[in-house]
């Protein structure tokens, strides 16, 4: 995958499509640019971000706008409207409009996910090997507790 400044998604692997919306990078300039706009979507990003970890991102009830300092590194896995609340484990509710980092998940998500998150996807990785290691925690995940067919049905 390109690690040159800018935004870019790739299709998920095939066995984690039904849950997955997609792989991505994004990558700040070393000149900077201005806070990105995220519109909500109604899915649930599990997101790294060199030198700090991963963090998760939404549901949104609205736009956000997330600064992006110059050299900012960013992968993720963005789970399907249905799919993150059975793959965290706990209702979405309490992750409305919040970007908790890894500290703050360490005793919110359940089975010790947070811990997971934290030892499996350290800030110090490369793109690719946080990328990778996401998706591989994202398919554990959804394969032990896929999306809810019922939303899956109305979305």
């Amino acid at each position: 995958m390109d690690w040159s400044p800018g935004y870019r998604e790739v299709a998920p692997p095939a066995a984690l499509a039904g849950a997955v919306a997609c792989l991505w990078v994004g990558v700040t300039p070393a000149e900077g640019a201005p806070p990105t706009r995220v519109l909500p979507d109604a899915c649930v990003d599990l997101i790294w971000q060199r030198g700090t970890g991963v963090f998760l991102a939404g549901p949104d009830t609205g736009p956000c706008l997330m600064p992006m300092p110059p050299g900012t590194v960013l992968a993720g896995v963005r789970l399907r409207p249905g799919a993150g609340g059975p793959a965290l484990g706990r209702p979405l509710t309490g992750l409305l409009d919040q970007r908790p980092g890894p500290a703050d998940l360490r005793d919110e998500l359940p089975r010790g996910l947070g811990a997971r998150l934290a030892a499996e996807v350290p800030g110090e990785l490369t793109p690719y090997d946080a990328l990778r290691r996401l998706a591989g925690l994202a398919g554990d995940l959804v394969t032990s507790a896929p999306p809810d067919p019922l939303v899956t049905a109305a979305v």
